[in-house]
Parts: C-alpha cells; sequence; structure tokens
C-alpha cells in the first residue's frame, strides 16, 4: 500500500452466505509433486528422494536455529528467519497479529510493503471503527505500565512534527481517496504473532524456543515507535484489520526497527500468501511471514532472486523483462501440471511497461500494470479464450476459471546469484522459476506466475468473480498480493534484492511437523473476546459540547493537514489514481460497488 493510497477490497464475505463458498479439493503436495513430474519429467528426484531431500531440509533448518552447523549452498543471502508466524487475511488485504504493551493487548496491523510506519486506533479515538469492524478492541494506553508518548525532541521520521502545545510529536496521514488519520507518535513495548487469542505468559518471554513456536516473537519483543491514532476518518473506519505496519525502508518500519535493537541479525523478511476460502472476522489462516530471512522449508522450488529492490521512496522494485500468457488447465505454477501447452510471448516496449517503476506492495490487494501490456494482452487473451478481458462480475465453473491463460512475467534477474542456484540445482540444470530457454538470451532472469484462481477474486455472496488485474496505467505499476500469492518472497534490503520461490504457504503443515503432529497447547484454543462488551463500546467524549468542541478541532485539524499536504504534493512520488486502489472495506459498504 502506498503512502497514499491504500488498497482495494480483494474478497468480500456476507455472514448469511456462508452456504455459497467455493471450496476446492485439497491435494497433499507430494501427490502433486508427483503427478507434475509424470507429466513433465523435470524433476530430478524420486518420491523417496523427495522425500529425504525435504527432511534434510528440514532438519538442518530447525538445528540450525539452536546454532548448529546445518547451512546451505546460498547462506550469504538465505538467511534462516529468527520467527516465522501465520498470517490472517482480511477483507482483502493480509495482516498479522501486534501484541503490544504490558500487559500485551492484542492489535491486528495490514502488513504493507509500501509504507513505513506502524499506526493503530488507541483509547483516545472516538468512532473509529470498534466495535462494529474492527477485529480488536481500541489500545488502551493507561493500561500498559511501558507505554510513553514521544516528546518534541524525540520526534523520528521526516513526516512528524510538535503539536501546537510543543509537548508531544505527531503525525498525520492525508490519502488520495480522502481518508486521513491524525496520531501521537509513541512508544512501548511489542513483539508480532503468537496465539491469536491470547498473550504469551510473561514467564514464557525471552526464553529460546524454535522459530516456529508460537512464543517465538515474544523472545523478540522490542521497543516499538509506533504512531497512536486519537482521529481516522474514511475508509479507515470499515476495516477488519485494527490498522497497518509499514514494512519498506523506512527508519521506523518493524524490520529495521528489530534490526536496529539486535533482534534480527539482518534486514530481510519474507512474506507468503495465499487466498483463504473463507473471510472470519475472528481471523481466516492465509500464509506465513518470516523475520530475519527466509525459511525454505515452505520452498517446493529453490529460491531465485531478481536484481533491483530499490526505487525510489524506499519501496521494492522490479523490472518486467517480457510478459507470457499460457494456455489454460496448466495449473498454479511455473512448471505446467500437463504438457504441450502453448506460451505465447506478448509484443510489448520493455521501456514502456517499465514506465514510473514497478513495485511489490503487500499492501494492495489487486495488480496495476502499465497500459503497454494492456494493449498487447487484451487482444490475445480475446484470441485465446474468445473472451473479452473485462473487469465485470460473472458467473465461471471451476472448469471455466481453470481453462482461462495464466499470466506469466519474465522479471530480470540476478545473473550471478541465479547461475549459482542452478549449479546448485543438479544434473538437469532445470529450475523452476527461472527462465531457462523460454528467452535464451536471458535464462537466468526469472519467471513468476500469476493464474486465472490468483488475478480472478471470488465472492462467495453472490457465487461470481471479476477479473482484479488491471493493465490500463500510464505511470507506476503495482505488483499487489494476488500477483505474490503462491510464492515466499524474500525482501532483502541487506544485499538489494527479492528472492522468489513456490510455495503452498501452508503455515498449520509447518507446526505439525515441528510439533510432531500436536499443535503447543493452547495455540488454536479461541477465548471469550470479553471486551466486546466492555468499555472499549464508551466513548471517551459522550457529551454534546465534548463532541462538538472535538469534532470542530478535528475539522479544523484536517483542513490544516490538507493545505500542509497540498504544499508536499510535487515533492511526493507515492501517487496512484483514486479509482485504482482504495482501502480494503467490508461487504455492506461495497455493495453500491457492484450494483
Amino acid at each position: 500500500m502506498s503512502f497514499l493510497i491504500l488498497s482495494l477490497s480483494s474478497l468480500s464475505l456476507s455472514a448469511q452466505a456462508t452456504d455459497k463458498v467455493l471450496t476446492f479439493p485439497l491435494v497433499p503436495h507430494h501427490e502433486i509433486a508427483r503427478r507434475r513430474r509424470a507429466l513433465t519429467q523435470t524433476n530430478r528426484y524420486t518420491d523417496a528422494e523427495e522425500e529425504e531431500r525435504r527432511n534434510e531440509q528440514y532438519q538442518a533448518r530447525s538445528m540450525s536455529f539452536f546454532g548448529s552447523t546445518g547451512s546451505t549452498k546460498n547462506d550469504s543471502t538465505e538467511q534462516l528467519a529468527k520467527q516465522v508466524s501465520v498470517i490472517y487475511q482480511g477483507y482483502g488485504t493480509h495482516y498479522v497479529d501486534l501484541w503490544v504493551g504490558t500487559p500485551p493487548q492484542r492489535q491486528t496491523v495490514i502488513i504493507d510493503t509500501g509504507s513505513g510506519v506502524t499506526a493503530f486506533p488507541c483509547a483516545t479515538c472516538t468512532h473509529c471503527g470498534v466495535p462494529e469492524y474492527h477485529a480488536s478492541r481500541l489500545f488502551q494506553q493507561d493500561d500498559s505500565i511501558t507505554f510513553r508518548l514521544l516528546t518534541c525532541d524525540e520526534c523520528t521520521g521526516y513526516q512528524t512534527h510538535c503539536d501546537w502545545q510543543g509537548k508531544t510529536c505527531r503525525m498525520e496521514a492525508l490519502y488520495g481517496e480522502g481518508s486521513f488519520w491524525y496520531a501521537q507518535q509513541s512508544e512501548d513495548v511489542a513483539y508480532l504473532g503468537g496465539s491469536h487469542y491470547r498473550p504469551v505468559h510473561q514467564d514464557q518471554i525471552g526464553k529460546p524456543v524454535s522459530d516456529l513456536d508460537p512464543t517465538a516473537g515474544a523472545a523478540l519483543a522490542m521497543q516499538l515507535q509506533f504512531f497512536c491514532q486519537d482521529f481516522i476518518t474514511g475508509l479507515f473506519v470499515p476495516q477488519l484489520a485494527d490498522g497497518i505496519m509499514g514494512m519498506d525502508r523506512d527508519s521506523l518500519s518493524w524490520v529495521r526497527q528489530m534490526k536496529k535493537q539486535g533482534k534480527v541479525d539482518r534486514e530481510a523478511f519474507s512474506l507468503c500468501f495465499v487466498r483463504a476460502p473463507n473471510i472470519l472476522r475472528d481471523g481466516s489462516e492465509a500464509g506465513t511471514i518470516s523475520l530475519g530471512g527466509t525459511d525454505t522449508r515452505l520452498h517446493r522450488t529453490p529460491i531465485v532472486y531478481t536484481d533491483r529492490s530499490y526505487v525510489k521512496g524506499g519501496w521494492y522494485g522490479v523490472h518486467i523483462r517480457k510478459v507470457y500468457l499460457r494456455e489454460g488447465g496448466g495449473g498454479n505454477y511455473v512448471t505446467p501440471s500437463t504438457n504441450h501447452l502453448k506460451i505465447i510471448p506478448l509484443k510489448i516496449d520493455e521501456n514502456a511497461m517499465n514506465t514510473g517503476d514497478i513495485i511489490v506492495d503487500s499492501g494492495t490487494t489487486n495488480t496495476f500494470l502499465h497500459k503497454s501490456i494492456g494493449d498487447a494482452l487484451y487482444g490475445q487473451y480475446k484470441e485465446m479464450t474468445g473472451r473479452d478481458w473485462d473487469h465485470d462480475w460473472k458467473t465461471l465453473t471451476l472448469e471455466e476459471l481453470d481453462s482461462l491463460p495464466t499470466i506469466l512475467l519474465q522479471l530480470r534477474g540476478d545473473d550471478s546469484r541465479n547461475k549459482q542456484v542452478a549449479a546448485d540445482f543438479g544434473k538437469q540444470g532445470v529450475v523452476p522459476g527461472l527462465v531457462g530457454q523460454l528467452d535464451p538470451q536471458h535464462p537466468y532472469d526469472v519467471l513468476i506466475a500469476i493464474p486465472p484462481s490468483h488475478y480472478y477474486e471470488y465472492r462467495p455472496d453472490t457465487g461470481k468473480v471479476a477479473n482484479r488485474l488491471f493493465a490500463d496505467g500510464r505511470g507506476m505499476s503495482i505488483l499487489g498480493a494476488n500477483s505474490m500469492m503462491g510464492h515466499d518472497i524474500l525482501f532483502d534490503l541487506d544485499h538489494n534484492i527479492l528472492g522468489w520461490a513456490e510455495s503452498t504457504c501452508d503455515y498449520d503443515q509447518l507446526l505439525k511437523r515441528n510439533f510432531d503432529g500436536a499443535y503447543p497447547p493452547q495455540w488454536k484454543e479461541p477465548v471469550e473476546m470479553t471486551w466486546l462488551g466492555g468499555r472499549s463500546h464508551d466513548a471517551v467524549c459522550s457529551g454534546f459540547l465534548c463532541q462538538l468542541s472535538c469534532t470542530t478541532i478535528m475539522v479544523i485539524l484536517l483542513f490544516a493537514a490538507h493545505q500542509k499536504f497540498k504544499k508536499r504534493k510535487a515533492n511526493v512520488e507515492r501517487q496512484l489514481s483514486i479509482v485504482e486502489l482504495e482501502m480494503q472495506t467490508p461487504p455492506s459498504f461495497r455493495d453500491s460497488e457492484y450494483s
């Protein structure tokens, strides 16, 4: 999600529509691998060899956490993560749990590689989405004995400033579609992950545990600088997640604060997204986040690297070399599940489709590409399918959806690293994820697949689907969450690269394997969220005069902030069209969009 724009909702769910949920049969990974080998004969491992290889990889990965000598051939790049935690899916974007304060209070925050600060509503925030929409209660800062506001002398970040009384540090954010928030810069103890329902017991904090243990996050608790929101408007109110966690290159991003405080050895993290079949307010598991590096136990293919992860503004960028359409029916990955499928290169000017930079943005639900891609894509798609490339809601069967083409993006690769990956992979030299003979001039470029099950969004309440890959932009392009799905993506700030490995992103399987088939105690046991009937319902300012005064003050602040941002507008390069991106919203706020 860029600084001035938030994401468009990707997946709606009506509580009354559970009987219309589209279900997909789950096939074990080893069976998928066996079928693929039988059909393509490109995997150099037998079933037994594959299982042995994965077990050795798992054991080496687990041993290395406790300081053993297990390693991989690309240790300089593939540093192992210090913590692996579950990701949940909201009405579109993906979010994680933060436990903030002493004692810890849960806040759910969108994982956003397109911004750099963490912010969520606090107790002083009125009409801020609780309890109607947000997943957690307002953060009660007075209940935390470790919470403090930063003074004007401690202001950090280029967007912060001293308040009008000259006492505390503040920040305001005005977004392109009109949403706004105002917050105080604060500090408190915080950790990521853990049980979704209860904080880690104080006695467990700081104890060394496996990186997969849900209590591992508490061992990496740090003094987090964040923004305590006391005023939010627009689409910030009806979202499911409480706030946002910035993961770009800003000094206040989560990963940079972890590194600065010595909680991880390097500034690196991995995101692995899937689309949850059902979206529940209580939390729908939809992938993993790995802090401090990557976790090869998640990977079904070797990790390969793109060479350009830095663009203006601190985002993570890629360069698209070519675009292809592959005939439908080939599955969700680069290596198709059936032979003899046509792969058709699109004739596109390389410079044109990279106009304005291309960023990988986890906070944007959909994908937005340059119109030069659309000009070539629309006609070829129509020729292959007999359908127009449109974004209308329509009814498709699973077979019809699967028959649609898969989009293959060829991203400029890091030749030196990818040559080493190819050498390490083995005798056949076929590396899923590298272009290889598809482009003999650039065999070490990276190839990623965006199948129709990813670029189409499904609405269970209507039983309809819509294409959510847009190719009509004229400036910056965005590979959003639907392009990231099915990959464990390494964001390596130290080496200025992105790593890509295909993955099922199955956190449950990792947990079961790590704990011999049994979940850790109390990991998945829900508890009564009693706060829903507690004081978070009550406004801090409930009288008429108080409400009128607060409203007047906030209108003045909003006007002042708007004027301030108008002056900054010429220098802000993170602007996108209002039509292209919106913040995630629940179905009740989106019905008019689809009527």
